[in-house]
């Protein structure tokens, strides 16, 4: 089922490579997804690496926080190794927090401030030094665009009204 980010936008697994982050909207079934995860490994030879691995509880600010602490009693299983319950977790460098209403403001914050710096080279090497505006818009395009438009799609939903704002002025130039 997954966790339902907007009325036309339900997520149970974010893939990419060899990395997966598996989504459910209760604890239970997140449960359920490790399992079937756990029995696909087996199935296919494969193990996980349970360093690298943790469960996060994501909730509405406006409702009450669920009980960190009941969860973890509980535990979270993959392939048999207890997984470590956190309140933030980062995912190919998307720093996710269990508080669903800030849950993207700080990794955009940062790419946002990535954005600048590159933004601030480009002017100051390029168009301020030769006047050269074309190579400045290709490099835009090519170091800055990419640094705020990365997952956009799935935390743009999500973040404040001033952090789009941000991105806003950002592309205004």
């Amino acid at each position: 089922r997954g966790i339902c980010f907007s009325p036309t936008l339900s997520v149970g697994q974010l893939l990419f490579a060899d990395d997966i982050a598996l989504l459910a909207p209760t604890a239970n079934e997140l449960r359920q997804a490790l399992q079937v995860a756990s029995e696909y490994a087996i199935r296919w030879l494969f193990t996980y690496n349970a360093k690298k691995s943790a469960a996060l509880i994501v909730y509405d600010g406006l409702k009450q926080k669920p009980s960190i602490e009941q969860e973890k009693k509980q535990g979270f299983l993959l392939s048999g190794v207890s997984l470590p319950v956190q309140e933030t977790y980062t995912y190919l460098g998307m720093s996710i927090s269990s508080k669903l209403g800030a849950m993207w403001n700080k990794s955009v914050r940062v790419w946002i401030c990535k954005a600048k710096a590159a933004l601030m080279a480009i002017r100051s090497k390029i168009v301020q030094t030769s006047g050269l505006v074309g190579p400045a818009f290709s490099l835009f395009r090519s170091f800055v665009l990419p640094l705020v438009e990365y997952g956009s799609q799935v935390w743009s939903p999500l973040v404040g009204r001033g952090v789009m704002d941000e991105i806003e002025r950002l592309q205004g130039g």
